[in-house]
């Protein structure tokens, strides 16, 4: 492919205007104009130039200017929009040394009318030749050292046909008619979104903070705004603290606590007052956290000397001191927020030129990048997205371009210049991403060349690559040699580590109802796993998860079912055949046969072709449908002698594990004698109870929930003693089995395996099922029945050390001040409002006031419910929970999200605290009575 012409007249249009491109283009030839290291560039933001489109700022001071002129001739208008912007220059640029004029014509040097006097009818050259010595003389007298030079057509021309794939990557840019215009990267995107597939669905998207991580990763504008909104708030706060500390010491000598916090918040102050960091420069981020860090310190030594000072009288509620320390306070809150904002994945991507996105099968690593893509297209930024399943052995630059439908004649460098120039222009790194370097050829091609591929994009500052990959293949992919300085690791979870809200989002949005309980199956953090049921449902023209799917093995079956019947409907099948649902039991049978849960592809392809014959076809594949859907995975396996195997494997562990228990418990379980069929001469005995019992944990975890649901026995009754796997098996099960198999001798596994504090944590974690008689109910019961010194001594003091993320305590808390005003059943929503009650008998504040604004949120639109937890708890003799309690019930009728039941509320309310002459109690508990009543 050859370069373009280049013609300025047809230079691509910028922000809609050719004038605008040609200042564009001349400030990228600017940037790339050799310089010392200790200067810095400065791109003038549109409409404040300041009389220059860019300049060279040396470490002396000085600076060298660049100013474009879009017009085609030297004429008065030229020459008067010249001096104008002389004029700025000079005023706004004191140290300028150096100004660079720019024009896209040749000036003509030509002696037209020659028998005229000269005077009479001057060049083009010699008019501009006039007009530079006379700006020149008039900075001279000035007291200024100026040089005025000129960039005309021929030498903008000549400076982009030098061969450096920076500059023909530019001409490329700005003059090739098609290439890397908006519209092309529209029509790129549109092809990948195709080829994706149902594994990119916008109208469900979920926006996690991963995006914006890799939206920080393409250096978004927002980033130079956090730091300037860093620089206001630190100002701000410092010089709040500095003045109430003044205030304070009044004619007294200032400590040095002060005088180093002062220099500290200066010090920090300077080093985040600087220019808009481009994509070309790092950011210094070591050199912000350290200063962070001397301030965090000095703000606490400053504290410590505050604490120190005796107390003066108050003034308007606060005394001096109190006021010194909370500006203190404040100010560490916003150091604290900046530390924090730069230990972030966020600002560690900003500085890495390419990521490499991992996660497990399902995660949805490729609708994440489709979605980063698509936004920065939206806004008018360049991005690609490619699969690295059209990938085959080879050079894969070269193939990548090919996918773009580029001439096979251009240079791969070309094109990265190219790219790089529409970053630069677009302010932002053009990203690249591609998708799944694992699948089909990537172990062949990408170990011996990710280094060289990701060397060739290094000379360019303005393009990122990234990178996604199953996370298995990581290691079989990327090579040793390749380190975290070169790709940056990323994993990405789904919808995990957001307590159950992105899972929550999604179904809304698609339109189901989420499971009612607090403890969300993991399974259902997967936004694959939760797409194949949705989708299940929404062919069944239902909007909610059946009712009954409470435990682990009722939700797997309901999957299965799922994808039975989406594999059958894509491929056409006929249902009454079973097709899918018998490969899927074939599959199953190689694993048990096998012992473990992986196998070789060729014996998986063999046992489906003898199903469904495919005749070479990928739409008849069951292999290729069952990996599409999401239930099978092929990964790498490397195998004694060094070589990668690939292997099948269902891509949810936990379902493998409990098809597998199925399948054994199903052929060799004997109900009548169930110890006998689990002795040591039997399939099942040596399974669980076998020395290799360690590498089957998850098969025995499924068999401890799948034998209580279809004989009622428990694991740890089939033998005496019992090994680790198989008490935690036990242990793991009780929250993941249907409820109504957690019985009287269940508890008393319980009791005799685990530490009381475990015990609380299982009743916790069971409390809101109504199935379980060791619901919320029985934690009533058994804590009504203690004294307050018996209950505070086991149980209020277990709460203290409760409350921290994930734990039984705060998931249910969690989950109610989430889910509380939505639709949850009423037998649950019982069982969670008293729960949350005990939890106020804690003096964790914490953990008190969570569960009041959950017990609020719960009430909000259940005022009856309120009013039977006042008349539940009305006995207590534990004056602080009712009193919590009677706030979190004010709470919601403050919301005002109901009223209906608000009159049976307010009886109710007189009834317990005043009818009865208005017996001593909490004037707090009473004030907020009063609240209802009114």
């Amino acid at each position: 492919m050859a370069l373009p012409d280049i013609d300025f007249t047809q230079i691509r249009p910028h922000e809609g205007s050719r004038h605008t491109g040609f200042e564009e283009l001349i400030a990228q030839l600017a940037s790339l104009e050799e310089r010392p290291d200790s200067s810095i560039f400065v791109r003038k933001g549109r409409g404040g130039d300041g009389g220059v489109e860019c300049f060279v700022a040396s470490s002396n001071g000085d600076e060298r200017g660049w100013q474009a002129k879009y017009i085609f001739e030297w004429d008065a208008n030229l020459e008067a929009q010249l001096n104008k912007s002389m004029e700025a220059a000079l005023a706004k640029h004191p140290r300028l040394t150096e100004l660079t004029v720019c024009i896209p014509f040749d000036l003509p040097d030509g002696r037209p009318n020659q028998g005229k006097s000269p005077a009479r009818k001057k060049s083009a050259r010699q008019k501009w030749e006039l007009w530079k010595s006379g700006w020149e003389q008039k900075a001279a007298g000035q007291q200024r050292r100026l040089t005025i030079s000129l960039w005309d057509g021929g030498a903008l021309r000549g400076r982009l046909m030098i061969d450096s794939s920076a500059y023909s990557g530019r001409l490329l840019y700005w003059f090739g008619a098609t290439a890397l215009t908006s519209a092309w990267f529209v029509e790129q995107f549109g092809k990948a979104r195709e080829a994706l597939g149902s594994r990119y669905t916008p109208d469900t998207n979920v926006e996690l903070s991963i995006r914006r991580t890799f939206l920080a990763f393409a250096r978004d504008p927002s980033l130079d705004d956090a730091v300037m909104e860093w620089s206001l708030a630190l100002g701000n706060r410092g010089s709040d603290v500095l003045k109430a500390i003044m205030f304070v010491l009044g004619e007294n000598e200032q400590p040095k606590e002060v005088t180093v916090l002062g220099e500290a918040i200066a010090s920090f102050s300077q080093a985040l007052d600087v220019e808009p960091i481009g994509p070309e420069s790092p950011f210094p981020l070591s050199v912000w956290q350290k200063a962070a860090q001397i301030c965090l310190s000095a703000c606490h030594d400053a504290l410590n000397w505050v604490y120190t000072l005796p107390a003066s009288p108050a003034e308007h509620g606060a005394s001096k001191e109190s006021r010194a320390r909370a500006a203190v306070f404040r100010l560490i809150d916003v150091v604290r927020d900046i530390e924090e904002a730069l230990d972030s994945d966020d600002w560690r991507l900003a500085n890495a030129r390419a990521v490499l996105l991992e996660g497990n099968a399902g995660t949805g690593k490729s609708h994440l990048l489709a979605d980063v893509v698509e936004h920065q297209i939206n806004a008018n930024r360049p991005a690609l997205l490619l699969l690295g399943s059209a990938l085959v052995e080879g050079e894969p630059w070269r193939q990548v371009m090919a996918q773009l439908d580029l001439a096979p004649s251009l240079q791969v460098k070309q094109f990265l210049g190219s790219l790089d120039a529409a970053g630069q222009t677009a302010g932002v790194r053009a990203i690249i991403c591609i998708d799944a370097i694992n699948e089909r050829h990537g172990t062949d091609i990408w170990p011996d060349r990710l280094a060289a591929f990701l060397k060739m994009a290094e000379p360019f500052p303005y393009v990122g690559v990234v990178l996604s990959c199953r996370s298995t293949y990581v290691q079989h992919v990327v090579p040793d040699s390749v380190g975290n300085d070169r790709l940056t690791r990323l994993v990405h979870q789904g919808f995990a580590g957001y307590g159950g809200e992105a899972a929550n989002i999604y179904l809304a949005k698609r339109g189901i109802a989420r499971p009612g309980a607090p403890n969300l199956m993991p399974e259902f953090q997967n936004p694959l796993f939760l797409k194949t049921c949705c989708d299940f449902l929404e062919k069944e023209g239902r909007n909610e998860l059946p009712r009954g799917l409470r435990g682990v093995s009722a939700i797997f079956g309901f999957y299965n079912e799922a994808v039975v019947r989406a594999v059958t409907q894509r491929m056409r099948l006929d249902p009454h055949l079973d097709l899918v649902a018998t490969a899927l039991a074939n599959f199953t049978d190689i694993l048990v046969s096998r012992g473990e849960g992986y196998a070789p592809k060729a014996d998986v392809i063999a046992a489906f072709e003898a199903v469904l014959p495919s005749g070479g076809s990928l739409e008849k594949s069951l292999l290729s449908q069952f990996e599409s859907e999401g239930v099978l995975a092929i990964e790498p396996i490397l195998e004694d002698d060094n070589k990668i195997v690939p292997m099948v494997r269902f891509t949810f562990e936990r379902y493998s594990d409990h098809a597998i228990a199925a399948r054994l418990l199903r052929e060799h379980l004997n109900r009548e004698d169930v110890k006998g069929a689990f002795s040591e001469d039997t399939v099942l005995g040596r399974l669980v109870f076998g020395e290799e019992y360690y590498q089957v944990a998850g098969i025995i975890e499924a068999i401890a929930i799948q034998l209580p649901e279809c004989c009622g026995v428990e694991i740890v009754d089939l033998r005496s003693e019992v090994h680790w796997a198989v008490r935690q098996a036990f242990l793991d099960s009780l929250l993941w089995r249907e409820q109504r198999f957690f019985v009287d001798r269940t508890f008393e596994c319980l009791r005799h395996l685990e530490s009381d504090d475990g015990i609380r944590d299982i009743l916790i974690s069971v409390a809101t099922e109504s199935e379980n008689k060791f619901n919320a109910l029985y934690l009533h019961e058994h804590l009504s029945s203690l004294s307050m010194p018996e209950r505070d001594a086991c149980w209020s003091v277990y709460l203290t050390n409760r409350g921290s993320e994930n734990d039984p305590v705060d998931v249910i808390i969690s989950w109610a001040m989430q889910n509380g005003m939505r639709k949850i059943d009423d037998d649950r929503a019982k069982l969670t409002a008293i729960t949350l009650s005990w939890f106020l008998t804690t003096s964790h504040r914490a953990v008190r006031d969570k569960a009041t604004k959950a017990l609020a949120s719960l009430f909000a639109t259940r005022l009856p419910l309120a009013a039977s937890m006042l008349r539940l708890f009305s006995e207590a003799n534990d004056l602080y929970l009712r009193e919590r309690l009677f706030a979190a019930t004010y709470g919601a009728v403050l919301q005002g999200r109901s009223t209906e039941g608000l009159s049976e509320l307010a009886a109710t309310t007189y009834e317990l605290v005043f009818a009865d002459g208005d017996p001593p109690m909490n004037e707090l508990l009473r004030d907020h009575a009063r609240g209802i009543t009114a």
